[in-house]
């Protein structure tokens, strides 16, 4: 696990939220708003992901991408600094962490409700590749029941 102090420039405050949640958060906010190329973000993966950095935040923007252009409805994803995950924001990580767990009937149910099919293999893909990433280098995002809308 990190401390709360390596993930410091890009940090939300959220009681509850452990600090790979809020890394999550903190960098999809980055990237949603056009700011996903600046160096804490990639400093930060680096410290959560080991050697599997690059390929996960490379996967991590594409499952953003792949949420934008398929997803059944335009994300509510507030700008950097705003207090708390918004329920799109918890769906995200709840998609992350059944792709961590490995469970497959979960995973599947996350995908249907956030994306049109076209657009579910590559999501299921990239939200994979960053869970696996995490979970090799001991941090791990919690399941979360699915927000009702």
């Amino acid at each position: 696990m990190i401390s709360s102090a390596a993930v410091n420039p890009v940090l939300e405050a959220e009681p509850g939220l452990a600090a790979v949640d809020r890394m999550i958060v903190s960098t999809g906010r980055l990237v949603a708003h056009g700011l996903g190329a600046c160096p804490p973000i990639a400093n930060t993966f680096a410290i959560l992901c080991g050697a599997e950095a690059k390929d996960a935040l490379n996967a991590f923007r594409m499952l953003l991408w792949q949420l934008r252009d398929h997803g059944w409805r335009r994300m509510r994803i507030p700008p950097p600094g705003f207090d708390g995950p918004s329920h799109d924001e918890r769906a995200v990580l709840g998609l992350i962490a059944a792709a961590q767990a490995q469970d497959q009937e979960l995973l599947d149910a996350r995908l249907r409700w956030l994306i049109r099919r076209d657009g579910r293999r590559c999501a299921e893909t990239a939200a994979t590749v960053v869970g696996m990433a995490l979970a090799m280098n001991g941090n791990f995002v919690l399941i979360r029941h699915q927000p009702s809308g």
